[in-house]
């Protein structure tokens, strides 16, 4: 409906992805081990997918640059990271040229979970 909507104000598709409080809990719950925990080093990103687009599909077919980009396959997420003082040899700026980059919304790790913290507050 969402899609609808905005192609009938926008005359262009715009692919949606909404997540549901639980989903969104599911991500935040079930990280990898130490995701998001050394700012310093590292920039951690989760990239939110659109069914029938699978983690695991996008983890196996992306490029990564060796000891720098990191990726983990969740559900319905891939979890990413790049190592700071490496960045500008990441392959990460290449996911926008794939054919899954349409299909897909990147957060932040801070971003993910202060959304999950808006979501909680009733």
């Amino acid at each position: 409906m969402i899609e609808k909507a905005l192609f009938m104000q926008f005359s262009m598709k715009i692919n949606v992805i909404v997540v549901s409080f639980e989903e969104l809990n599911n991500v935040v719950e079930h990280k990898p081990k130490s995701f998001g925990e050394d700012k310093t080093k590292f920039k951690y990103d989760v990239w939110f997918l659109k069914s029938p687009l699978t983690s695991q599909e996008v983890t196996s077919n992306i490029r990564l640059k060796e000891s720098v980009d990191f990726v983990f396959a969740g559900d319905g997420v891939v979890y990413s990271s790049r190592l700071i003082e490496r960045a500008s040899q990441s392959y990460m700026s290449e996911l926008s040229r794939t054919q899954y980059y349409k299909n897909l919304t990147i957060r932040n790790w801070n971003t993910t979970k202060r959304l999950l913290e808006i979501m909680q507050i009733k």
